[in-house]
Order: structure tokens, then C-alpha cells, then sequence
């Protein structure tokens, strides 16, 4: 007796983030792609697109989650310095297969693929000029400049001209 064809997926689905990680900037163009390699295709329901900045590398804090679209960039933009972490939520396929546990973080029995670090940078670098006016001198006059990065880019360079004025 023949009772049909069986066809098995052990393959788990795959969840890849490029960049995996960014130097400082302001914003930084994402791609999440999720896809099963498997022969069962990803699920249609229970399966949710979406991803969370955060400022940790051990738990949800900071952000919010966000939905995204398999295969298509966008941009990540904190609004705030600081040295960030991209998760994303596993998915399954039409199998029950899972997305692989690489770059991954389990909190409450629940595994997140966890991507980073992402640096960003907006705070301006300043300048300080002490003393900042003086009165008229007929001998030499010290004027110290000092500049300063607070955002973790550094400056790109220290050197610089000044003029003086009547």
C-alpha cells in the first residue's frame, strides 16, 4: 500500500543582520533578512518582524520594538550617543523549526539573536578659550585653548589657527 509522500525540514530558518556592528556615526543603514533554507517555508502567522535598539548587551532596555521588512535597509538612528545593541526576535518556520541560536541571548525563555555594537555620536565637539576677554595688557597675556570630544568619535584634528583683533 502506498499512503503518500512525507517531506521533512530539520533546517532551521536563518535570521542575518548587515552590519553586524558600526563604527561611530549618526545613523546607520540596517538590512535584516529573514528566510528558511529548509523546504517547509517560514510561518505565515505567529511569526513576528521586528527588532530593538538597546543600550545593553544583556537585556531589553532603552528602546522599543520596531517592525521591519525581510530583505529591506533601513535606517537606525538612536538620537543619542551612546554604544548600542540590535536584537531581533526568532522566527519558525511552517516546520517548527526555530531560527538558529547564533548570536544569541535566551532572558525568560525567550531567544533573541542580539547583533552589535553600534556606536553613534552626537554631540559636538567644544572648544575653550580661557582667559575668555582681558583688559588692556602692555606685557605678555596667556591664553590656553583646549578642545573636547564627548561623544566617543574623537576629534579628527587638535590643530587649528586663531586670530587676534583691536
Amino acid at each position: 500500500h502506498r499512503f503518500g509522500t512525507y517531506v521533512f525540514d530539520n533546517s532551521a530558518p536563518t535570521i542575518t543582520v548587515s552590519p553586524t556592528s558600526a563604527t561611530v556615526c549618526k545613523t546607520k543603514s540596517i538590512t535584516i533578512t529573514a528566510a528558511d533554507v529548509g523546504t517547509a517555508g517560514l510561518a505565515t502567522s505567529g511569526n513576528s518582524y521586528q527588532y530593538y535598539l538597546s543600550t545593553s548587551s544583556s537585556a531589553l532596555s532603552g528602546g522599543s520594538w520596531t517592525n521591519y521588512t525581510s530583505g529591506t535597509a533601513f535606517n537606525i538612528n538612536p538620537g543619542t550617543s551612546g554604544q548600542y545593541y540590535l536584537w531581533v526576535k526568532q522566527i519558525a518556520d511552517n516546520a517548527t523549526n526555530k531560527s538558529s541560536t547564533t548570536n544569541y541571548v535566551t532572558i525568560g525563555g525567550v531567544v533573541y539573536h542580539r547583533y552589535g555594537l553600534y556606536k553613534f555620536d552626537y554631540n559636538k565637539p567644544t572648544i575653550t578659550v580661557s582667559p575668555g576677554s582681558a583688559t588692556w595688557k602692555n606685557s605678555a597675556l596667556s591664553v590656553n585653548i583646549t578642545h573636547a570630544d564627548t561623544g566617543g568619535s574623537g576629534l579628527a584634528s587638535t590643530s587649528g589657527e586663531y586670530f587676534l583683533s583691536k
